[in-house]
């Protein structure tokens, strides 16, 4: 008989031989599930490609709605159920996968809902909407979708990323497999009416890094931690050391929520006592930047995989994203063959912004010993940092050479194109994006060539201004640009005056004398205006 759409029907088959001997399939001796299934397709979904379905009942949609509710943190305490699943079941290519599922995110992220949209469908509420929010799907390991134990549907555009990870693979770099996907949830579209969501796909799809995602790169399956974020608790998973303990969790506990195990879970968890591999990795890191550049060397050469790490920095670098990167949203992993440690990519929709093309190549370095790059609320990242000390020229060297192969805008026009097509989007998305890899790379450049390395030669460069950054220093205004940029210089007025009949701006500017790109605005300045100036001829240093 036929059945009506949306339905999964479930079925065993047996039969008897000659001679009398039955069978069953699925058997309970040799499978590892009860039933096989199969879906009622809507018409209306049937000639569309990358259509899923996720059902799941009232009860554990709303229990995932609760367990979120209150944070990740409740009074000072992991909420044990941030992370915690429910059984449903998914359905791709006519295939039905019995599957758990919560909705996914960071501590912001998985709060933070598109909208509320109509839902008309069987959910969590009564009220005929619910919020547009993320999904993960965990797929059993006897039966994967497109060989993937774990995918992310996420309620964003998924341009940047899309290209972003592209980046990564092409540099060498292990990155997850992604795409655009149209969900269904419980027989209903899962989709607010919006512009900015395709009417054909309403969810960007990420393969999540985990065992096949890494058997696929490696081989065989290490150790994998993502480096998270639990605010006020764990604020930063910045290999930084944490010593003792903080609100009653100690010092082994803080590493291993800051670090989150996410392959081989029964070498270790959280409260067993037992120190996890990261903890003894960034104490290491810590001892041997303290014993110089050399050591550090030497160190870095025997306990991470030194090529693939500075491939993932000058990735990570050149499409300068900003949301957190040196903080969190990373993978750490240990590598089974050789035990060497290397840096995985996560998260990159803040990447390849046009306002963000010329962010500095040294993003994520220590300011204090460097000077001022622009790290986002002054966080810095204890690993790329010792790369930076330990092979600041290999770096740069890499750096250059994928910035003028691999990453060159001819280079990377085609998968610009190729990410509009696959994905729906206009030529405008093209041109904005393709303007930011024009600028970065003459800005990168221009860079490389002022640290004069050896070797590396980029004849005709032309450099655009440095940025000028504002800090505040023990109460007083500091001004800052690119180390190493002479040529441009500080200049300073006391007054704009607008001249009406010439509709533009009268100002004395006078040269201000600086140090090594660095001014401090002496505190009885009231009010005064800067700007960089290019420095085409020696100028007569006064005080202003």
């Amino acid at each position: 008989p036929s059945l009506a759409a949306n339905s999964i029907v479930r079925y065993q088959v047996e039969w008897e031989e000659r001679g009398g001997r039955q069978g069953v399939s699925p058997s309970g001796e040799r499978d590892a599930f009860a039933w096989h299934a199969y879906f009622v397709e809507p018409q209306s979904a049937s000639r569309l490609s990358n259509v899923y379905h996720l059902f799941l009942s009232s009860a554990h949609w709303r229990r995932l709605e609760e367990n979120i509710a209150s944070g990740a943190v409740i009074d000072n305490r992991v909420n044990p159920r941030w992370n915690e699943e429910v059984p449903a079941v998914f359905v791709a290519d006519g295939i039905v996968y019995d599957v758990q599922a919560r909705h996914q995110g960071s501590p912001w992220g998985r709060l933070a809902s598109a909208g509320e949209i109509p839902f008309e469908c069987a959910s969590g509420r009564n009220d005929d909407s619910v919020p547009f929010l993320s999904w993960l799907i965990d797929f059993p390991s006897h039966r994967k979708h497109d060989g993937m134990d774990v995918l992310l549907l996420q309620n964003h555009r998924g341009w940047v990323q899309r290209i972003a990870f592209r980046l990564f693979e092409l540099a060498g770099v292990p990155a997850p497999r992604t795409g655009w996907a149209k969900l269904r949830v419980n027989g209903c579209n899962y989709r607010p009416d919006h512009p900015r969501y395709f009417q054909h796909r309403n969810m960007f799809q990420i393969e999540r890094p985990y065992g096949d995602h890494l058997a696929r790169w490696f081989g065989e399956v290490g150790d994998l931690f993502k480096a998270s974020v639990k605010s006020p608790l764990f604020p930063r998973a910045n290999a930084d050391l944490l010593v003792g303990p903080i609100y009653d969790y100690t010092e082994q506990e803080r590493y291993e929520h800051t670090y989150d195990r996410k392959t081989l879970e029964w070498k270790n968890h959280p409260f067993d006592g037992l120190a996890d591999a990261p903890q003894a990795m960034i104490e290491g890191l810590h001892q041997a930047r303290a014993q110089g550049k050399d050591a550090l060397r030497t160190w870095l050469a025997e306990h991470f995989d030194v090529d693939l790490t500075l491939r993932y920095i000058c990735a990570m670098n050149y499409v300068a994203t900003r949301d957190g990167n040196v903080s969190h949203n990373y993978f750490l992993y240990k590598k089974a063959g050789d035990g060497k440690w290397c840096l995985l990519p996560w998260d990159m929709d803040g990447s390849m912004k046009t306002e963000n093309a010329m962010i500095h190549p040294f993003m994520g370095v220590d300011e204090s010993r460097f000077g001022n790059v622009g790290n986002r609320w002054g966080n810095w990242n204890r690993i790329r940092d010792s790369f930076f000390i330990a092979y600041e020229a290999e770096y740069l060297e890499m750096l250059h050479q994928f910035n003028n192969t691999i990453f060159a805008p001819e280079a990377l026009l085609p998968v610009v194109r190729e990410t509009a097509i696959l994905g729906g989007f206009s030529e405008g998305w093209v041109d904005s994006t393709m303007s930011f890899i024009y600028q970065r790379h003459d800005f990168l450049n221009c860079y490389i060539a002022g640290t004069q390395i050896p070797g590396i030669q980029i004849p005709g460069t032309q450099c655009p201004p440095p940025l000028l950054i504002l800090r505040v220093k023990q109460g007083q205004i500091l001004l800052e640009w690119s180390a190493g940029r002479s040529d441009y210089i500080l200049e300073t007025a006391a007054a704009i005056d607008r001249e009406e009949r010439e509709d533009r701006y009268k100002v004395d500017w006078i040269q201000v004398p600086t140090t090594a790109n660095r001014y401090l605005v002496p505190p009885n300045h009231q009010r005064a205006f800067f700007r960089l100036a290019p420095n085409q001829e020696p100028a007569t240093i006064s005080t202003p």
